[in-house]
């Protein structure tokens, strides 16, 4: 259970003068007010009519896992009022006092004001995925992602000035990141020859089981220390990541928020979902790079795909495959009622299916129940895992209504 006291508390076990127990006490006591005793008018509910996502909310969300506390804290309102409306399950209402108090002290607070905060709260070291501690008895702001991942949530969490350079790819998606942002970190991680990143001088650099071997070896060999974030195959182990990046980055408050925001999010996408189940017709959801195939339960979108009972008649769980390949003509002998299709090229994949009389003939293709989802959020293992269940969400939801019309 979370308490608003845990400011407090932090700066007790730290010693500090009786003082500034007091003062900051009646600070943080004063925020509550703020947040709960004087709120401006309320958003109105959500219509039960419908069960359509608000026009905007999709860009709202992704603003809200770049980082802005403001949109966080006003869509777990508005989704909290949504869930009494409707009767569904919502966020424990301690964690939804948290979320409202988190989100009004981080939009209101100074810089300085929060950084003191945030430095009362760090913990004085973190353990990678490897069992390896980092420690932060002193605050770091130098950091060097050599994943996607990685740089996923620093974008999310730090300042542009601090992370050092972006793996490949990351500058392409500026869908995704603000390209004012992107365009303030200098370079690419494999650009930087073994003396270059030496003279980066990172406090820390994040890696996986993925990474570069012979960039890991060098960094080691430069004495600089590694964080790996390798264990982020589900919801679960993403919100672990973001506490643990929280810390590190000496934002502790805003990686809580981000926590508490993706957690409301799934809740209330689960019972939007929950209100089309169940289904008597077959869906079918394929990732597709150069072949078909289904995702295994390595996947992040596997477990998605588990809580809408999609792919379930495939539900393969495994160790060591990530994708399940597809043939052409098993694909055409499911002949599924609605195909979700994970793509970074919608445009030429479309025209190839169109183009190909079997493909064609599929009676999703032919009952116009044919999604694309973007493949660069459904791969992506950060934050993102909302907008990745948001987009299944919406293809769902015109599905569902267009094979009840």
């Amino acid at each position: 259970m979370l308490s608003i006291i845990v400011p407090v508390n932090f700066l007790l076990w730290k010693s500090q003068p009786v003082k500034t127990y007091v003062s900051l006490t009646i600070f943080i006591l004063g925020w509550w007010w703020l947040a709960f005793g004087s709120s401006p008018n309320p958003s109105p509910i959500v219509s039960t009519q419908s069960l359509l996502p608000p026009e905007g909310e999709r860009q709202r969300i992704l603003e809200a896992l770049n980082g802005d506390p403001n949109q966080m804290g006003q869509l777990i309102a508005e989704w909290d009022r949504e869930s009494q409306q409707l009767n569904h399950p919502r966020l424990p209402q301690e964690l939804f006092a948290r979320s409202q108090f988190l989100s009004k002290l981080l939009s209101t607070l100074s810089k300085e004001q929060i950084e003191a905060l945030n430095n009362s709260l760090r913990v004085s070291q973190v353990t990678d995925d490897t069992g390896a501690s980092l420690s932060l008895t002193t605050p770091l702001s130098r950091f060097l992602p050599q994943t996607h991942a990685a740089a996923t949530l620093l974008l999310a969490l730090a300042n542009p000035e601090e992370i050092l350079a972006l793996p490949h790819g990351m500058r392409t998606c500026t869908h995704l990141f603000s390209e004012d942002i992107l365009n303030q970190i200098p370079g690419h991680i494999e650009d930087y020859s073994t003396e270059s990143r030496y003279l980066l001088n990172p406090d820390v650099a994040f890696v996986s089981h993925y990474s570069n071997p012979a960039i890991i070896q060098s960094l080691r060999e430069q004495g600089i220390p590694l964080f790996t974030l390798s264990k982020i195959d589900t919801p679960e182990d993403i919100l672990i990541a973001v506490g643990k990046m929280g810390h590190i980055v000496n934002r502790p408050l805003q990686a809580e928020l981000l926590q508490l925001f993706i957690q409301a999010a799934m809740q209330v996408l689960d019972n939007r979902i929950q209100s089309l189940l169940p289904t008597t017709t077959s869906i079918l959801y394929l990732n597709h790079y150069t072949t078909f195939s289904l995702p295994s339960s390595k996947k992040l979108v596997w477990h998605f795909l588990n809580r809408m009972n999609i792919n379930m008649q495939f539900a393969t769980e495994s160790d060591t495959l990530w994708n399940i390949p597809l043939t052409r003509e098993q694909m055409l002998c499911l002949d599924p009622d609605c195909l979700m299709i994970s793509t970074e090229d919608k445009e030429s994949l479309f025209q190839k299916l169109m183009s190909d009389p079997a493909f064609s003939s599929l009676s999703a293709i032919q009952k116009g129940h044919l999604f694309f989802v973007d493949e660069t959020i459904q791969q992506s293992p950060s934050q993102y895992i909302v907008l990745s269940y948001f987009d299944l969400y919406q293809a769902f939801l015109t599905y569902t209504q267009s094979a009840r019309s």
